[in-house]
């Protein structure tokens, strides 16, 4: 594999390594996360630039800069990526972020000592940059490479299983960022039987973390594809921070509810079985009771969890001081997971909206009223139309993801589009993921 980290140091987080004793992980994990990308930019343009910018007066623009550089300018290339990645990288992966970010501050205390670690970050952040240097992009596979050499040759005997799992993770959800058809499932296996078998000291706070991660893994993986031989790790192996406060700290994925997240993996599981299991049966009745008996039964429980679900107050949010991203945020995204759980339930599933129908009124969606009638196919497709309207009101600081190929096929003339068919007729999985 040859030497474990090929490190070129000259500036930045790779000068701080923690030779001198006085200089601790946090401390790193500070100076790693006040770096400014302009300096970066400032140290990679090349002397003739430089002096050429001193001579005119001109001060750089940082925000435009990366563009214009070429990639022969580029010097220290794998202390850039690793600046890149802390500073960009996981602020971009990551609900929110700041120094608690856990995320972050596990990064920051493995990196250094992880051959698969320190590779799948470089390969990240020069995927990223790919688009501006289009030259990065051979660099990010080749780095993806090595990560991958490492990660298999720590499966056979993984000494560190916390640093292996968090890997694994990272190798995982970038899968799709080099190729839009993978869903690295293996790597999802992979993640589920590491956790499901190591248990950890009661003052490891690591691995709650790990355990909250894969089920956000399983939720985007469940809608898409089978996750039916996903491991359930609802245990509590250690005591996690929200427990120790008495507060809720937000997760970098999940945010504040680890119990929204698994009923929604749960109904994804469902949805997929069902929509690719039976392509020409557009929607479920009572006369195929005996064929959905389990199914609708279960849907039926879920349903009850989503409207019986309270999302976490936001004065029991821990801020986790992110300017862009204050409590309300994680309580209004706890909001959205639960009537998206209930418009994909009552889409796949129309029974279930029949059996308590009622006209449209956004206070009455979370109650479970008798019906009032039985609604026509017109009735139903505009109460979930309405629905899903309100799920794009509670979100809409946040942007929209392209659906091109969804609008394509309803503009097209075409009835009842489903996003979870086009997904797999399109091969788009990842995508939607």
């Amino acid at each position: 594999m040859g030497d474990l980290l090929p490190f070129e140091t000259n500036y930045g987080v790779l000068d701080l390594l923690p030779e001198d004793p006085n200089i601790s992980n946090q401390s790193l994990l500070d100076q790693c996360f006040d770096l400014d990308i302009g300096d970066f930019v400032n140290q990679t343009l090349s002397p003739a630039a430089q002096d050429s910018q001193m001579a005119s007066g001109y001060t750089v623009d940082t925000s435009h800069t990366l563009s214009s550089l070429r990639l022969s300018e580029l010097r220290h290339l794998p202390s850039a990526l690793t600046d890149y990645f802390f500073k960009e990288v996981i602020k971009l992966y990551s609900t929110w972020d700041n120094s608690f970010n856990s995320l972050r501050i596990m990064i920051g205390r493995m990196w250094q000592s992880s051959g698969a670690l320190y590779h799948i970050m470089q390969s990240m952040a020069a995927v990223c940059l790919s688009e501006i240097f289009p030259h990065l992009a051979a660099t990010a596979m080749r780095e993806r490479s090595c990560a991958l050499g490492y990660l298999q040759q720590n499966s056979i005997s993984p000494i560190r299983k916390e640093e292996h799992a968090l890997a694994t993770f990272l190798f995982g959800h970038s899968s799709s960022w080099f190729d839009p058809h993978d869903l690295a499932t293996d790597k999802f296996q992979e993640a589920g039987a590491l956790i499901s078998s190591w248990s950890l000291p009661d003052n490891e706070l690591s691995w709650p973390f790990l355990e909250e991660a894969f089920d956000f893994w399983k939720m985007l993986l469940a809608f898409t594809t089978d996750t039916t031989n996903g491991r359930n790790l609802s245990r509590q192996i250690c005591a996690s921070p929200s427990q120790l406060t008495g507060r809720t700290f937000p997760h970098a994925w999940n945010g504040t509810s680890r119990e929204i997240v698994q009923l929604m993996a749960n109904v994804g599981r469902l949805v997929f079985s069902v929509r690719t299991s039976l392509p020409n049966v557009l929607f479920t009745n009572e006369y195929q009771i005996d064929f959905f008996r389990d199914t609708l039964e279960e849907v039926g429980r879920l349903e009850q969890q989503l409207l019986a679900f309270v999302a976490t107050e936001a004065s029991c949010i821990v801020d986790p001081g992110d300017p862009n991203t204050p409590p309300t945020h994680f309580q209004h995204m706890d909001e959205a997971f639960r009537h998206t759980g209930l418009l994909q339930l009552y889409r796949v599933f129309p029974e279930l909206l029949t059996r308590r129908y009622r006209p449209w009124n956004k206070d009455e969606v979370l109650l479970p009223l008798e019906a009032s009638k039985v609604p026509t196919r017109h009735e139903r497709s505009t109460w979930l139309t309405s629905l899903a309207t309100h799920v794009a009101q509670i979100l809409q600081e946040i942007p929209f993801e392209s659906l091109n190929d969804i609008w394509s096929s309803i503009d097209s003339g075409d009835e009842d589009v489903y996003w979870v068919d086009v997904a797999s007729q399109k091969k788009l999985s990842p995508l939607m993921a």
